[in-house]
């Protein structure tokens, strides 16, 4: 079978410090058993450091793939569908070997599932014999799962019938029950889906707290006129509900079934929102077209009529929230509608960023409505766009997506952004800091824009330990700029590296400095910490632990 090495991504830190690194790596790794049982207690992955595992160099062939699904199994659980699905497809391979087939095809279809890639569910399973299928239940499950989310409902209700049959024992007959009802309801056969969820709702094994049960009675309802039976189980389905389903598959499902109902009653706000969060989840095609649809129906959106019993400052509230959603609306309309010079796009483009950076918006997820696509941008991408992807990208916590918009653009902007993102671990392959330093020594004196972002990054790097690291990134800033920012940003690194190599005495004078004598135009909620209480620790460290109390009770001083 050919499969691929795996080896660990350095950067460029000395041999002394990436030991350390290493021991630590095996350690976490370690935590998760790559050959436990399905039966194992599940554990939590650290997603940064595996994401550093990459594939290298191909193994000889009659080399064995050195990792058991029941271990990829484990990157599922710890939300890191990518990873497991490349190491699926190496682990399969160009020849399918029975055995191999039946060990990870279930993972690649999972990770499928995770991402939202429901046309790749089915074309992987349609690719098998029947026969195979069927002797794999959990497998034949997730392919009427993966037609049903494509809307192959027929199709779906039929293998959901099948394994219902065949397996009508086992522990996930109620699964396939309630897809059956499901694909019924869809498929407007009302009688059909009333039997089945009866049924449903009495089989062994069935959730106990059950949203999706209570969205598909509300659409049931719903279609049989029963309007007031609808809006009592769409009361029960409050965003906290649904976000609290564990079952992608369940949760995706629920989700579309409440944007219908309130799509129908022109609660176009959440349904917004849920059509947003169906985009974050990894939303296939049918999804995008919902999410487009609702925000062109969203400019008939109307202030909402206000109670008697609604105080002034909800009122208020209410309706700074609605201007403020109107006006990100009718600035999507002025982007999408492409009436605006090149220019003023990229200054709306700009505002609709910002001000989106704390909504749980899915713009700029694969099919939102932001995504250069959507836009009728021209490809490629003028830098001056790409530079803008990258930015709010990386504002959004979109790294690896920032990281890629990145690519090929020069100047000190990008570099800025580059800065931020290697503080985080996200780094081109073979890039180093040094690399980055480099390209901008040709920058005399440093913006107050460009040193917020490397002492921000500086900070980063300092708590995850890369001290060589951030020792060439506080040389570079001190050589570039004597602001109060750059000085103490310089001088609480160095206090930190001493601490961290146990030279406690010199790391508490810096730390008593740093607090007794301020920075001009610094206080302490400048620092990560404030100096004072990092001070009190050094002398903790030191057996003086009387003093460090007597420090910790002084209280604020006038600089913090």
């Amino acid at each position: 079978m050919t499969g691929y090495a795996l080896s660990i991504r350095r950067n460029s830190e000395s041999e002394s410090l990436f030991l350390p690194f290493l021991v630590c790596l095996t350690t976490v790794l370690a935590s998760f058993p790559l050959f436990a049982s399905v039966e194992d207690e599940p554990v939590v992955v650290n997603r940064q450091l595996v994401e550093e595992v990459v594939i290298t160099e191909p193994l000889q062939r009659g080399d064995t793939f050195s990792l058991s699904a029941d271990g990829v199994k484990k990157l599922l659980e710890g939300d890191v569908p990518a990873l497991a699905l490349r190491l699926a497809d190496q682990a399969l391979g160009p020849n399918r070997v029975p055995a191999t087939v039946r060990a990870w095809m279930p993972v690649k279809v999972a990770a499928h599932l995770q991402l939202g890639r429901f046309d790749e569910v089915t074309q992987a399973l349609e690719s098998l014999p029947e026969s195979m299928l069927e002797e794999m239940p959990h497998l034949y499950l997730m392919f009427a799962d993966g037609l049903a989310e494509s809307g192959r409902f027929s199709e779906a209700k039929k293998r959901y019938g099948r394994f219902l049959l065949a397996h009508h024992q086992g522990p996930d007959r109620y699964k396939a029950q309630l897809g059956v009802g499901l694909c019924a309801l869809e498929s407007g056969s009302l009688a059909e889906a009333a039997i089945q969820l009866e049924l449903y709702e009495g089989a062994p094994g069935r959730p106990t707290n059950d949203p999706l049960l209570i969205a598909a009675q509300a659409a049931l309802a719903e279609q049989q006129e029963q309007k007031e039976y609808a809006d009592t189980f769409l009361a029960q389905l409050t965003d906290h509900v649904i976000d609290g389903v564990a079952d992608p598959v369940s949760r995706r499902w629920s989700r579309r079934i409440v944007i219908r109902l309130l799509e129908a009653r022109g609660t176009l706000l959440r349904a917004l929102y849920q059509a947003e969060s169906l985009l974050k989840e990894g939303g296939g095609r049918s999804d995008r077209q919902i999410h487009r649809r609702l925000f062109r129906a969203w400019q008939v959106l109307q202030d909402k009529k206000s109670t008697s019993k609604t105080s002034k400052a909800d009122k208020k509230s209410y309706k700074q929230l609605i201007q403020r959603l109107k006006e990100r609306n009718d600035l999507i309309h002025r982007v999408l509608d492409g009436t605006l010079k090149m220019d003023a796009r990229v200054d709306a483009l700009y505002t609709l960023f910002k001000n989106t950076n704390q909504s749980k918006l899915g713009l700029l997820a694969p099919g939102g409505l932001l995504q250069p696509e959507q836009l009728g941008l021209p490809l490629p991408l003028d830098p001056k766009w790409r530079l803008y992807y990258a930015r709010y990208s990386q504002n959004m916590g979109l790294n690896r997506a920032s990281l890629a918009w990145l690519d090929g653009l020069v100047g000190v902007q990008a570099d800025g952004i580059r800065l931020l993102l290697f503080s985080r671990g996200i780094v081109q392959p073979g890039e180093t800091m040094v690399d980055i330093v480099a390209r901008l020594d040709s920058v005399e004196k440093v913006s107050e824009g460009m040193a917020k972002k490397a002492i921000t990054a500086l900070f980063r790097l300092q708590e995850r330990g890369l001290w060589s690291d951030g020792r060439v990134l506080s040389d570079w800033l001190k050589a570039r700029g004597d602001t109060p920012a750059i000085r103490g940003a310089s001088r609480f690194f160095e206090a930190r590296y001493l601490e961290a190599e146990k030279v406690f005495a010199e790391a508490r004078m810096i730390y008593l400095a740093l607090y007794l004598d301020p920075i001009e135009g610094l206080d302490g909620s400048f620092y990560p910490e404030q100096p004072r209480l990092a001070a009190a620790r050094m002398l903790e460290a030191e057996g003086f632990s009387g003093d460090a109390d007597d420090l910790r009770r002084m209280g604020s001083s006038a600089a913090e």
